[in-house]
């Protein structure tokens, strides 16, 4: 659904659909030579993946519920914005999205079933890429702090270390506060200071978050105050405040600059730039709710995207999301909400999106019917060559 890993799911998906003509197993370890594969696959250990079991596996895929009913795959094809589907099957969101806003999904919404499933995949691709960010955001924030805390006489400290030491790890959902011991004179004047310290008190009381515009300290910097701003209109799910400042988040500057000092001798100047985590996980949460909003009223599919949405905003989504809805786009199939996606069925599905419980990868049910192939470790291109040759075989087997 794009972003990272896009191309990997892509080969996953190519090897799957070859599953359901193969009638053999990987191909022999001279096969693999022949082809210059950095890794081989004996051909004793190989496990053979007769016909029968390979249909059994994707009888519930969208790939083999959309081949049942190609008068479906036309009627999302064909439908108002229905080449964005296959943009989207590309990675390329913005190509997708552009022609699925080019139907106006949200005018005569209850005959747009198509664009509407297609622009919620789209804010569900772009919140799974947001949320990715937060998470590798809060864990290098709270790394960089951890090592400046254990070489404290070995950095330069400034004037909002404290405060925004603390941010990280409230961020990242740890309780237990650094040690700071002496605090650093200020290398300059620090207008911020009071203000984190008031921001940092207002989440200490409060859900995560979930600040109020009005405990906001007007000394904080004017872009981060409307981030801030955002972050708390998406916290009570108020869509329509979160657009309208949508806009103004963007600019590529930090949070807070937090002043380190300037060598003398050189002039050179030193800062460190600090940028809110929850600032990305609201943008992440923002796409969570017009993906909630465009699949409500899609009978079948609806089902999908709204699991999606719930196992993904981390925490109780706001009863303003939940409430939003749209006309009915009439009753279609459930498999609308996976087309050309890299979830195989719903059970995929689930875990992709976190329900561990409940679901279970299409990868794992292949790598216990095929153990001698890394569908699971295939994480680097020597793991992912040995798939191709594994599917080469296949392909060769058939002729």
């Amino acid at each position: 659904m794009g972003g990272p890993g896009w191309a990997r799911s892509l080969l996953v998906l190519g090897s799957v659909a070859l599953l359901m003509v193969s009638i053999g197993g990987c191909s022999s370890s001279s096969d693999e030579t022949a082809q210059g594969s950095p890794k081989s696959v004996p051909a004793a250990e190989s496990s053979l993946l007769d016909l029968e079991i390979a249909m059994q596996l994707l009888s519930p895929s969208w790939m083999l519920q959309a081949a049942a009913d190609p008068g479906k795959v036309t009627e999302l094809i064909d439908g108002p914005g229905g080449e964005g589907w296959l943009k989207l099957f590309h990675g390329d969101l913005a190509g997708a999205e552009a022609l699925f806003l080019g139907a106006e999904p949200m005018t005569d919404a209850q005959n747009k079933g198509s664009a509407r499933a297609g622009q919620a995949r789209v804010h569900l691709a772009r919140a799974r890429s947001l949320l990715r960010v937060a998470d590798l955001q809060s864990e290098a924030a709270v790394a960089l702090m951890r090592y400046r805390e254990e070489h404290r006489g070995d950095v330069r400290q400034g004037p909002y270390e404290r405060a925004l030491s603390h941010l990280v790890l409230q961020a990242a959902g740890e309780t237990v506060a650094p040690s700071t011991g002496q605090e650093p004179a200020s290398v300059e004047p620090a207008p911020y200071q009071e203000a984190l310290e008031a921001l940092l008190a207002a989440r200490t009381t409060a859900a995560r978050a979930e600040v109020a515009p009005s405990d906001l300290d007007e000394r904080l910097p004017a872009l981060y105050r409307t981030r801030l701003r955002f972050v708390h209109a998406i916290s009570v799910g108020d869509v329509e405040s979160a657009t309208t400042l949508l806009p103004s988040l963007f600019g590529g500057a930090e949070d807070v600059m937090d002043p380190l000092g300037a060598d003398s001798q050189t002039g050179v100047t030193f800062q460190s730039l600090y940028f809110d985590p929850e600032v990305p996980r609201a943008m992440a949460r923002y796409h969570l709710a017009r993906a909630w909003h465009l699949g409500a009223g899609l009978d079948g599919p609806g089902e999908a995207i709204s699991l999606a949405v719930q196992r993904s905003w981390g925490g109780p989504v706001p009863e303003a999301v939940r409430s939003r809805t749209l006309p009915s786009a009439g009753p279609q199939p459930a498999w609308f909400a996976l087309f050309l996606g890299p979830a195989i069925d719903r059970a995929d599905w689930e875990y992709y999106w976190g329900a561990r419980d409940e679901g279970r990868s299409f990868l794992s049910v292949l790598q216990d019917q095929m153990p001698s192939v890394p569908w699971l470790d295939a994480v680097a291109m020597q793991e992912i060559r040995v798939i191709e040759v594994c599917v080469s075989g296949m392909r060769r087997d058939e002729r």
